[in-house]
Order: structure tokens, then sequence, then C-alpha cells
């Protein structure tokens, strides 16, 4: 087993152990159902990022500082408290349980691993203790990326790649086309949703922007 694989493992088994719920979410949850993608980062919806990174910290792990200047990730469009990144320690082989399979060509490559914790409030996921698996249900997953795209000012990386997400989700995920599925959405997100389904351009700016004053619409009504 490669040192990438094995820390993964290992941060959720310290975050079991102290019963810290989580759960997976981007690249790994996207994976899960589906959507092509590479898998660099985990990241894990923690409901306190600072009790989790507590947690790991205790075991040897690192705090990897923000780079507020960071021109290649989104989270530099994040603020600070809604996530932390650590970095592994050099530990010595110990026998683990095994993280839930995703197919061989999503497992993430090998090479200096990195952990990130997300804030359950900034990503809008409530009570992740509360789900029957690691991974989010979908609907849950995909409120959470429209929510999100809604919300971030228009232009930012973080939304940019959301727009990749949701793009890829509607092309590649044949349980967002269900028709029952919009239901099981927030209202303020299921005309997002539908235009997505039917194949309309929903992530670029002129059309987030017209997708968001259609939401305010909504509340006000």
């Amino acid at each position: 087993m490669g040192h990438a694989t094995k820390y993964r493992y290992e941060a959720y088994h310290v975050l079991q152990r102290r019963n810290i719920p989580c759960v997976v979410w981007l690249e790994d949850a996207l994976g899960y159902y589906g959507m092509n993608t590479a898998v660099f980062r985990l990241y894990l919806i923690v409901p306190s990022i600072d009790t989790a990174a507590d947690a790991l910290q205790l075991e040897g792990w690192t705090v990897d500082q923000p780079r507020p200047n960071d021109v290649e990730t989104f989270l530099s469009d994040m603020p600070t408290s809604s996530y932390r990144r650590l970095l592994p320690p050099d530990w010595e082989e110990n026998p683990i349980q095994p993280w839930p399979p995703l197919p061989s060509a999503q497992q993430p490559p090998e090479g200096q691993p990195k952990l990130v914790f997300c804030s359950a409030d900034f990503w809008h996921v409530s009570s992740p203790d509360s789900y029957k698996s690691l991974y989010p249900p979908l609907e849950i997953l995909v409120d959470s990326l429209i929510t999100v795209i809604l919300e971030s000012p228009d232009g930012t990386l973080l939304q940019n790649r959301l727009g990749v997400y949701m793009s890829a989700l509607y092309s590649q995920v044949e349980g967002l086309k269900d028709p029952s599925f919009a239901g099981k959405l927030s209202p303020d997100n299921r005309h997002y949703h539908q235009d997505g389904v039917t194949g309309m351009p929903v992530t670029t700016i002129p059309v987030i922007k017209r997708q968001r004053e259609f939401r305010d619409k909504l509340r006000e009504s």
C-alpha cells in the first residue's frame, strides 16, 4: 500500500476512534457517484474543523498554513475559518481497515498526501453524523455545490471549480436526470437544477447571475 492511500485510511480511523463524524467531499464523493475525476486531496466535511484538526495533530499530523495568495487552489477563495489543510507524519506501517473502495482509475496518486477538513457550515451540510454512508447522499452534494456557486463572488476560482463539477455531473451522472430528483433539492436550487438537466449552460457568469436573481425572487415571494 502506498503512503498516500495509507494516510487517507489513517485519518479516517483517527476520527472514528474519537467519535468525530465526517463525510467524504468533492473529488472522492463525485467519483463515488460515477463522475470521471482525478483525486489529489482528501476533503472531509466535519462539524468542527478545529476539533478534527486537533485530533489528527495529537497523532503527529501538522497544519499546512493557508496561503492567501495561492493562485493554484480554490481554497484561497474560502474563508480561512472554513477549512484546515493537514500534512501527515512519517508513520510506520500500521494495521488499518479498508477505505470504502473507488474504481482503481480514481484512486489517489501516490506522493505527499494532503487532507483538507471543510466546515459543514460553509458547505451547508447539516448533521454529517446522520448519514448512513461515509459518502453524502447525492442530493446533499448537489444542493451544496449549487448553493455555494450562487453564493460565491463571480469569477472566483471556487465558483469556476464548482461549475466544472456541475457541468460534469449533469453530463455523466444519470441519477440527476430522474424526474423525482428535483423534489429532493432545496426549492432555492430547483430552477438551476432543471436548467442543468435540460442541457442549458449553468456555469457561465451571466447565467449564474440570472439564476441568483431567480432564487432571490423566489425567496421574496
